[in-house]
């Protein structure tokens, strides 16, 4: 089984894509999110990534990503 930080650390390297999995702590427990869509998003001038995990979704952007991913891999 490969380590889980160093995927994470080829992430921050490459584009997130439609598909990729993100694993996210949160207050209730650690969750992994989909990457389901990726549009541009006019008013930031940036991508954005429509995140989901079992009844939930969310917008976000790749810096948020990149932060949690970052986040993750310390851990």
């Amino acid at each position: 089984m490969s380590d889980n930080r160093d995927w994470q650390a080829d992430m921050t390297r490459e584009e997130i894509k439609v598909g990729d999995i993100i694993p996210m702590q949160e207050e209730n427990g650690r969750y992994d999110w989909t990457v389901r869509c990726k549009e541009w998003h006019e008013e930031s001038e940036q991508h954005i990534y429509l995140m989901t995990r079992p009844g939930f979704e969310g917008w976000y952007t790749r810096e948020f990503l990149l932060a949690v991913m970052d986040k993750e891999a310390e851990a």
